[in-house]
């Protein structure tokens, strides 16, 4: 093949390539690009659900028309935002529908509560009836729970098929590098390299020729321009030979050899043109890599972004908690007489929420300060700070505890950060010793190769050695809310902390027999850390009494994922005098945890949670003995999900927009052994299908 041939080819070749992978990621990008507004229109909606259930309450207190008119104008820009949604798969395209239906439920059931609240007699104090508001607000709730759920859902889709997207860039790169990297090294190996060997080949000949050698034969090659230089080269020796000297015969030869002349140069200027396209590919390859370098570089940027989210969510909560704790405090103390019997849980279980949301606020400030600030070690003395500690966590009177604290060596730490590790540890220590005749609690040290360990021991509840691990895990609890107070965060904060400082912590415990907390900070003295055996006998935790029953009442288990969703239940099953939460549990593990300690009659079940989901929940739970009876009470009515619940053995499945009164006619159908379906839902349950 013509060495020109070659070149076409090749940079055709290159220019296709090109031409192929600058549309390919410009297609991607687009896609991108439109997938990123999507989630953007997504996390509109779910903002647009959260306000507008602010509007529809602050409307079903005040009975203020302008209320109601801004909750007219943001469902306006709500049904705007909904119709801007344009997905790809069906999943979003069921989730969108589902929102539309949704949105339009919504405006029906405000409709519908305006008019009642306009039909409405006034009362003495302007407010409506608390069992109208809880009623509606439920009402209400439950399609912003929807509207929430589904949009929420739909921006997770829809951060997925980006990121999926992305990574489809990053392959496409890597394969675009690769290709071009190939033409490369083809270029070099079948034409480069191959005509520069045949121009030296034809080089040497040509000089033996020029030094009067007319005998030599230059080797041909290729079939190319150089091939037939090569044998014109030979023909001219041949006619040397043949001829006599002459000087038209050594003009013309001259000729011949300044044209072979101009001709080589010719190719070595096609050579030098080939030369600067590999250059300009090159540096095209090099700009890849470099936007690849930004895209990493705004990846991190991105995450310290989140951190700092975060913190600033947590730091801005804490002035409106701390107003709304101290407002129904107030209330509490002074106006209680003036309050009606009925809304004083209400008022109590507000300010307790409020109160712990505060406390959980600060603990996410103190976790995010642990994880942004480096620590600035320096002598700390143990003895005397652990004193400290002790004198600000000191207990009310009436309790005996018995405190023995060692002399305990010196460590170079952060002193403030590792205050708050002995203020975790032994605050844990003080609680879940609580109920026992005398607390007895041991701080001490011990020297392990060549670390200094230290540990907080007590005599309190202990935990099961089989759940160690969820010990250090944020929102990870071993013990009920109703027995011990706390958030989940204190144990994460301790191990935080010992890792900044390079070290480990861990425990060991048995059920009823108290606990023992380990730290070092000295990662690298001690090794690994010690990991002791759990004990397989250990299957029971301080909740695992049987509950006396009364068989007047339907004692029932809530278990899903939005504690917002919880707290809802228990305000329209407040009324019910035969019906008792006993629970409440935010994934699958924690519901077999309760189920098996509490015994509940009847498990309120969502589908979908974190984790362990409800129908597998759900199978786990009828394989232990004395099982609960079931009843779905979620968001989805799918044919799938109605099937897969009544084959997991539930009893009952029930949508949450229902009213209160079929929701508590469903508790207890399904405690009477009666299968309940929503209507709408696909009758899969039957007594055979409720029984597994």
């Amino acid at each position: 093949m013509k060495i020109r041939t070659q070149f076409v080819i090749s940079t055709v070749l290159f220019g296709f390539l090109l031409l192929v992978s600058g549309a390919l990621v410009i297609f991607v990008d687009q896609r991108v690009q439109t997938t990123s507004r999507q989630r953007v229109f997504a996390r509109q909606i779910e903002t647009g659900a959260y306000e507008l259930g602010y509007f529809a309450n602050d409307y079903l207190l005040y009975r203020d028309s302008r209320q109601a008119s801004q909750w007219e104008s943001r469902y306006a820009a709500f049904v705007l935002d909904v119709s801007n949604m344009r997905v790809d798969t069906p999943e979003q395209q069921v989730l969108v529908d589902r929102i539309k239906t949704n949105q339009t439920r919504l405006k029906s059931v405000f409709t519908d509560i305006q008019a009642s609240l306009v039909s409405m007699p006034p009362t003495q104090d302007g407010v409506p009836e608390p069992a109208f508001l809880q009623t509606s607000w439920s009402r209400m709730e439950v399609q912003n729970q929807g509207l929430i759920f589904d949009a929420s859902r739909l921006a997770q889709l829809l951060r997925e098929q980006e990121d999926q997207l992305r990574q489809v860039t990053s392959g496409l790169n890597f394969v675009l590098i690769g290709l071009f990297g190939a033409l490369l090294l083809a270029n070099f190996g079948l034409i480069f390299r191959r005509t520069l060997d045949s121009i030296a080949v034809l080089l040497v000949g040509v000089r033996v020729i020029g030094a009067g050698h007319l005998d030599h034969v230059v080797g041909e090659g290729q079939n190319d321009e150089i091939g037939e230089l090569s044998r014109a080269f030979n023909r001219m020796t041949a006619n040397l030979r043949a001829t006599t000297a002459s000087k038209a015969e050594l003009e013309r030869e001259m000729g011949e050899r300044q044209r072979a002349e101009e001709h080589v140069s010719h190719l070595n200027q096609d050579l030098q043109r080939q030369s600067a396209d590999l250059e300009a590919a090159n540096q095209y390859l090099e700009e890849s890599l470099a936007q690849a370098q930004a895209g990493r570089v705004e990846l991190e940027a991105t995450n310290r972004e989140l951190e700092a989210f975060v913190y600033s969510v947590a730091h801005d909560l804490r002035a409106p908690l701390a107003q709304m704790n101290e407002l129904s405090r107030a209330l509490l103390e002074d106006y209680q007489a003036q309050l009606p019997a009925d809304s004083q849980p209400l008022l109590q279980i507000i300010h307790d929420h409020a109160a712990a949301t505060n406390v959980l606020a600060e603990d996410l400030l103190t976790l995010s300060r642990v994880t942004q600030v480096a620590p600035a070690k320096q002598t700390v003395h143990m003895t005397e700070l652990v004193r400290h500690v002790l004198t600000d966590l000191a207990e009310p009177e009436g309790r005996r505890v018995e405190i023995h604290v060692a002399d305990l060596p010196t460590a170079q730490a952060d002193p403030v950060l590792v205050k708050q590790v002995w203020v975790n540890l032994i605050g844990n220590a003080l609680k879940f010793t609580r109920g026992c005749e005398v607390a007895r609690i041991e701080i001490s040290w011990q020297r392990e190769k060549e670390a200094t360990v230290y540990s907080v021991k007590d005599n309190g509840a202990g935990f099961n050695m089989a759940q160690v691990d969820r010990l250090f895990r944020a929102f990870h609890r071993l013990h009920h809310a109703d027995d011990f107070e706390g958030n989940g965060l204190g144990l994460a904060i301790v191990q935080r902390i010992v890792e900044r400082h390079g070290g480990y912590a861990w425990a060991e415990g048995a059920v009823g027999q108290g606990a023992t907390f380990y730290f070092t900070l000295d990662r690298a003295a001690l090794g690994a850390a010690p990991r002791p055996a759990t004990d397989a006998t250990q299957a029971t935790s301080p909740e695992s009494d049987p509950t006396r029953k009364d068989a007047s009442v339907i004692r029932v288990l809530v278990v899903d994922d939005h504690q917002l969703f919880r707290q809802g239940l228990r305000v329209l099953l407040m009324k019910a005098k035969d019906i008792q939460i006993v629970g409440e549990a935010r994934d699958g593990q924690t519901a077999l945890e309760l189920g098996q300690s509490l015994q509940p009659d009847v498990i309120l079940m969502d589908i979908e949670m974190p984790g362990l989901d409800g129908i597998e929940a759900t199978q786990a739970l009828k394989g232990m003995r004395n099982p609960a009876r079931i009843l779905m009470l979620t968001m989805k009515t799918g044919e799938s999900d109605v099937r897969k619940a009544a084959q997991s053995g539930a009893e009952g499945y029930v949508v949450k927009n229902s009213s209160r009164d079929e929701l508590i006619a469903a508790i207890r159908s399904v405690h009477q052994g009666i299968p309940v379906v929503s209507p709408g839902v696909a009758p899969f349950f039957s007594h055979t299908d409720a029984g597994g």
